[in-house]
């Protein structure tokens, strides 16, 4: 009796109070993304059940940062060893972040790439990858027996000394589509570019790039990344162009056309940030410019010219001058001067200049006014390396709007004329994150 009691009240109870409340996926949603700002929250939440951890988990483990500042982190083998036995954790990665001269043979990242089956965003920062090149080039590397991982939002390989340009084309060959990549200077080795035309098969030719920036990149590599036959040549739309400390050094005007003239779908073209040595050779030797042949992108809608902070008004005119002779195809509709970090800090010419300095700007805006009426034409803040609010100070770019206006009145009245328009966007900006921050496109008189 006593038994069947207890087994009629445990059903009760069963019945009024069931072990598992279903609740609606709407309001799980609004709680996760109510605490997805709290880390430590949702941790805690991960452990109180079954429920709870699936529902946490693709917030917890999105990002992975590994870094030499991290004492307790797994070395790289442990941490492919572990991925490879958690699939379910390794699932929600979608960015990875190694950083702070980390030390790791290439085939251990590939055995954590190929885990990442999820991943988006990969970034290399001052990393180390210490195969040998004859091992990576013949090497079982150089057969790639995996599937490729398919497309990545981002790939970042910045300043990973002495990173071999080869590791770097395998790197690149584990991926289908790449829609922003980012090359910077030092990441390739400068002594063994030269082995780039004794191993043309490691070429990544099967590559689609959207988005393809580059500094202080060796020339012949990039000339080996970007070839006819490769599927970047058809895929590029944007290319960004920073330059070395000498102008011309890695990318000579010729050198420069005779890549514009492979990339059949490109649409955007960045070139600088120049320095005052290089704003002074592209014055003195104006033709240089014309040797890039742009008028041969017959895709091209926008043409920018990075520039340095500390222009004085007579260089901005003279390059102004420069930039307004250039052969341009039908398809350009916008001419972009972008400043990186700071608002110009331009002011009238001397006295004694100020009436030849007239006449000059007159000038130049009559040539303005004669270029086809699709051309816009845009002054902007490329990026900005510190608080956004240092560089909307109204008393700068009220300064350089005013001085624009009054050196050019035509090319303003003609609605041809942007000026800082736009809100710059910060170098740590997330990628794909829409707040204004991170954001371009954003009214300046719309902001704090």
């Amino acid at each position: 009796m006593m038994g069947r009691r207890h087994v009629t009240m445990s059903s009760a109870a069963t019945q009024k109070f069931p072990k598992r409340l279903n609740l609606p996926s709407e309001l799980w949603d609004l709680v996760i993304d109510h605490l997805c700002a709290d880390i430590r929250s949702l941790k805690m939440c991960s452990l109180v059940c079954k429920a709870w951890s699936r529902r946490t988990e693709p917030h917890l483990f999105n990002t992975l940062s590994y870094s030499y500042s991290n004492y307790n982190a797994p070395d790289a083998e442990d941490l492919a060893a572990f991925l490879s036995a958690s699939p379910r954790i390794a699932q929600h990665i979608h960015t990875l972040r190694y950083s702070r001269w980390i030390n790791f043979t290439l085939s251990t990242l590939v055995r954590i790439l190929l885990c990442l089956r999820n991943i988006c965003n990969l970034e290399l920062d001052r990393v180390r990858i210490v195969d040998e090149p004859d091992v990576l080039v013949h090497g079982h590397h150089l057969c790639s027996p995996h599937p490729p991982l398919g497309h990545l939002d981002t790939f970042s390989l910045l300043c990973c000394k002495p990173t071999d340009s080869i590791a770097i084309f395998h790197l690149l060959d584990m991926f289908t589509s790449i829609a922003r990549l980012t090359l910077h200077g030092s990441t390739v080795s400068m002594n063994r570019t030269m082995m780039l035309n004794e191993v043309s098969e490691v070429y990544p030719t099967r590559l689609a790039v959207d988005t393809l920036s580059t500094e202080n990149l060796p020339w012949q590599f990039l000339s080996s990344m970007v070839h006819r036959q490769s599927t970047m040549a058809r895929s590029v739309t944007s290319l960004r162009l920073r330059l070395p400390s000498n102008v011309y050094g890695y990318y000579p005007p010729p050198a420069i056309g005779a890549v514009l003239d492979i990339l059949q779908s490109l649409q955007h073209f960045q070139f600088g940030p120049l320095t005052d040595a290089g704003l002074r050779t592209v014055i003195a030797q104006g033709h240089a410019l014309g040797q890039m042949n742009l008028h041969r992108c017959k895709r091209l809608q926008i043409v920018e010219f990075t520039l340095p902070t500390l222009l004085r008004a007579i260089a901005l005119r003279e390059l102004l001058h420069v930039i307004t002779t250039l052969p341009l195809p039908a398809s350009v509709r916008e001419l972009r001067l972008s400043f990186v970090g700071h608002v110009p800090r331009c002011c009238a010419p001397p006295e004694r200049q100020a009436l030849l300095e007239y006449f000059l700007w007159a000038e130049l805006d009559n040539r303005m006014l004669e270029m086809p009426s699709r051309v816009h034409f845009r002054f902007a803040i490329a990026e900005v390396r510190d608080d956004q609010k240092r560089f909307r100070e109204w008393e700068y770019v009220d300064s350089f709007r005013t001085f624009c206006t009054t050196t050019l009145p035509g090319v303003t009245e003609s609605r041809r004329l942007s000026v800082l328009t736009e809100v710059p966007v910060s170098a740590n900006a997330v990628p794909g994150c829409p707040c204004p921050q991170c954001c371009r496109g954003s009214k300046l008189e719309e902001c704090d």
